[in-house]
Order: structure tokens, then sequence, then C-alpha cells
């Protein structure tokens, strides 16, 4: 059987059987490597032989166990990787004695033998039950079991995101599922929430569009409007905007961005984790729980929607023909056209727009220029902005403004009975404790003036002619005390002081 040896570590190994080399059973008790015929190390890939007696390691019987014996193999034994013989002969004496070993490098070593080894390599990657969770971004030294509870604290662990990004302090510890369901807010109904009908609307749009980028588009820059415009089919945008995405890809990401399921698939950094979660999400939960479609100005605004749908025939057709629209195209702008910013002028294209509007709504850029009363936030785009006035730890349940509404309803309608009550509970059911060793304070409360004029009048004091004293409760102790003296005319009481 060939034994696994640690590279550049010693150790002891058995050596044996030792029998007599005449009946071949007979143990031999007093073999040396000194006495021996020969006695030699063989190691990896035809090096040179080293005999065990210049390696300095020890060789001694093992007690109880007759022909057996351990030898200590020194680093310099076992600094090769490969295999690795012990050979022992004496022709007189004993029958030959060899030991197959294989020397294997020290990281090997360990993760295939050492305290809850895996298995070579694998154990440096999946790493152990006992490993730390990773926090923070993930680097090349962690391993597999790090990143897993790093992800079950961000996901569900009540330790959360460790180490919150500088823009969502101090959310320290909150973790993703609590953020979701914050945002998201407890009343959320797929079913009925305004959300879902403006998609639905969405898809009855996106069925009307066939030909928008067909022949009725035909005119004299009609080429470079359809690159610029894009294909029904276009896959949406994610991230940041760049010089080559289409009008469609951006107008898909936006609507992703504000309503669909996929949200924003890759939030700014400053707002990890909550990538996936959409603008109406956000607001959602800003807005409270009880917003009700019926009544609020957003159902107003839906029903002008589906009346303007209703007369939009033809707006991809022939109504789109004419001498103006190489100037259309002007409008419209270029995929390379840079993203507008700061104020709206007359001189920019709904591409730069578009651009800026994404920028300021997820993009890293966010708000190029800050009005002034914002500053420093210059480059904080507007999910940061929401994301931090909202809190990490918003809850709609506790902290929308309808449920501040009725906290302050609540406290409003205490009465003047609700009042006397909790007095009359803390004159006559709490309970006071009495000062200790110590001095009356010059400034005190009016708790501790009480207490300390019922001590007086309760604890033991003693008098002499030159100390007042006043005990503790055991009637032994002085917890404070006053000099005292009389001439005969005038009787003085010192200032109380604590006591010796």
């Amino acid at each position: 059987m060939t034994v696994f040896l640690k590279q550049s570590t010693a150790i002891d190994i058995r050596v044996g059987p030792f029998v007599d080399v005449g009946d071949g059973f007979t143990p031999e008790v007093s073999v040396t490597v000194t006495g021996s015929d020969e006695a030699e190390i063989l190691k990896s890939d035809g090096a040179a032989t080293a005999g065990m007696s210049t390696t300095g390691g020890d060789f001694v019987a093992i007690t109880d166990c007759d022909g057996w014996y351990d030898y200590t193999l020194q680093t310099g034994d076992v600094d090769t990787v490969g295999e690795l013989v012990i050979v022992m002969q004496d022709d007189s004496v004993y029958l030959p004695v060899f030991v197959r070993a294989y020397v294997v490098e020290e990281a090997v070593y360990d993760a295939m033998y050492g305290a809850s080894a895996v298995g070579p390599a694998l154990a440096s990657v999946v790493g152990a039950l006992d490993d730390a969770a990773n926090t923070g971004d993930v680097d090349t030294a962690t391993t597999i079991m790090s990143y897993a509870k790093q992800l079950l604290d961000e996901l569900s662990g009540t330790t959360g995101i460790a180490t919150m990004p500088t823009l969502l302090d101090p959310a320290n510890g909150v973790n993703l599922f609590e953020m979701v369901r914050a945002i998201a807010g407890a009343t959320f109904a797929s079913a009925t929430d305004s959300n879902e009908q403006l998609q639905i609307d969405h898809v009855a749009i996106e069925a009307d569009t066939t030909g928008i980028n067909g022949d009725v588009m035909r005119g004299t820059d009609n080429a470079a409007l359809a690159v610029v415009l894009g294909a029904l089919a276009t896959a949406a945008n994610t991230g940041d905007i760049d010089t080559s995405t289409t009008v469609m890809a951006y107008a898909k990401q936006l609507l992703n961005e504000i309503s669909g399921t996929v949200g924003i698939a890759a939030m700014p950094t400053g707002l990890d984790p909550a990538s996936g979660i959409n603008l109406f999400e956000m607001v959602r939960a800003a807005m409270g729980s009880t917003f009700a479609t019926a009544t609020d100005s957003l159902e107003q605004l839906q029903a002008d929607h589906v009346a303007i749908e209703a007369d939009t025939t033809g707006l991809n057709g022939d109504a789109m023909r004419g001498t103006d629209d190489a100037a259309l195209a002007v409008v419209v702008g270029a995929l390379a056209d840079v993203a507008a910013a700061g104020d709206v002028t007359s001189a920019d294209t709904i591409m730069q727009y578009i651009k800026q509007l994404l920028n300021e709504l997820s993009g890293s850029v966010g708000i190029t220029t800050m009005p002034s009363g914002l500053d420093p936030a210059n480059g904080v785009n507007m999910f940061e902005m929401l994301r931090a006035a909202m809190g990490a730890t918003f809850a709609t349940a506790t902290d929308s403004n309808e449920q501040i509404q009725i906290l302050i309803a609540a406290l409003n309608d205490i009465s003047t009975g609700d009042v006397n009550t909790q007095v009359l509970d803390v004159m006559n059911v709490d309970t006071i404790t009495l000062p200790g060793k110590e001095a009356p304070p010059l400034a005190p409360t009016h708790r501790e003036a009480i207490t300390w004029l019922y001590k007086v009048l309760r604890n033991r004091t003693t008098q002499t002619a030159t100390l007042w004293a006043l005990l503790a409760d055991d009637e032994t102790t002085v917890d404070a005390q006053a000099t005292v003296s009389d001439d005969a005319t005038t009787a003085i009481k010192q200032e109380i002081v604590i006591g010796a």
C-alpha cells in the first residue's frame, strides 16, 4: 500500500515487519540503521539515493510490536514531490523490508487528509462548514461556502447586507427580502392595481404597430430613421445608455423600469441589491397601502389615455407621409446623440431627452448638475434619491403618510382622563429607589429631592457631639454624614457629604 506524505514536513513512518532470514517468521528486535547492510531512501525520478544513517532520523523499536520500528523522516527526506521508497536489507539477519510512499504538495495533502478535508484542490474552492460568510464585493480568494453564506445573509438572513453601499446608509443589516417587501407594500395586489392595467394597454398598443418600420415610413430620411427607431422584436436595453441602441430598445427598457416584471435589471451600485425592482413598485410603497383607483387622479389620467389610444388610427400609416418626415428625423435624433443635461431647450432631440431621462432615473451618470439647493449631490440619480429619502428600512405599514396621520389622530384623541390615569398609576403603583452611599446633589431632580427627604425620615440616624450620620437600611453602613458643633451659643450642622 502506498503511503501519502506531506511535502517538506517531518513525520514518523512505520517500517516492518523485520523477520529472521532463516525461518522467515521470528521477529527481529535489535535492528539498527547502521548495523544493516543497506538502509536507503530512494527519491522520485531517479534522484540520488540518500542513506538513512546520514539524514539524522530516529529509528526506534515499537513497544509491544516486535519486528516493527518507527523511523522519523526529516523535512529534507520529503522535499521532492513524487514516489519515495525506504529500503532496508541485511542478508544475514532479516528478510528485505521496504515502504512505498508518495510525497504530495502541502495544499494537496491538507485538502485530502486535513481536518474537514473535502478533496484535493476542490477543498480550497468549496471551503469548509465553519467558513465565515463573505461581506462586500467578490474577490479571488473567497470560497463557495463563504459566498453561499453571504448570499443567504443578504437574501433572507438576520445579518442582512453587513455593509450597505454608502448612498443607502444607515440601513446596514437589512436583507433583500425586507427591502423588496417594504417597497412592494403590504396590500399590493396584481389583480387590482393600476400597474397591471397599464401593462394590458401597453400590449394592445404594441399589437397595433404593424408597419411602423415598413414601407409607410418611406421618405427622404427613412433609412436612417428606421435604424434609429429599431424594430418590434428589438430587445430591451439594460444598464447605461450608449451610441448603438435604438429608440425601441430604450422605450422597452423604460417600460421595464417603470412597470415591467423585469424592473431595473442592474440597479446602480448605490442601490444594490434592489435589482429587479421597477419604479411603480417603489412609488406604490411611497403612496401608501390605501391608494384607491376609483377616487385618485391616476384613474382620470388612465381614462384620458384610453381616449387618446382610440384616436391613434393611422399614426403609423399614410398620415406619417409627407414633406416634413425629414424634419421628423431631426426631432427624433440619432443613435450617437449625446444625452441632454440640465433644463430642456428647443434644440435637443428626442433621443437626447430619452438618454437624459434614463441617466436621471437609473443611470450611473445620474443628474449631472443638481439644482443648487441639493448640492453636493451631483451625479446621483432619481432612484438613488428616492431610496435614500425613503430609508432602507421603510415599511408601508408604519411609515406611509396614511399611517402617520392615524398616529397623529390617536395623539389628538388623548383625554384628560387618560392623563389622570397615567399620573395616578405613577403616584400609587410605581416605586422609587432610595439614594445609596452618596452626597445629596446641589441641583437635584424632583425625584431625587423626594427620595432624600424620605430617606432622612425613614432611616436610622445617629448624633454625637461632632457628627450627624444617616445610616443605610442595614442600620450599620454610614451612607451620608455631616459635621456638627455647638459653642453654647450657636448649633451648626455642616453640609451633608458622603459617608466615611
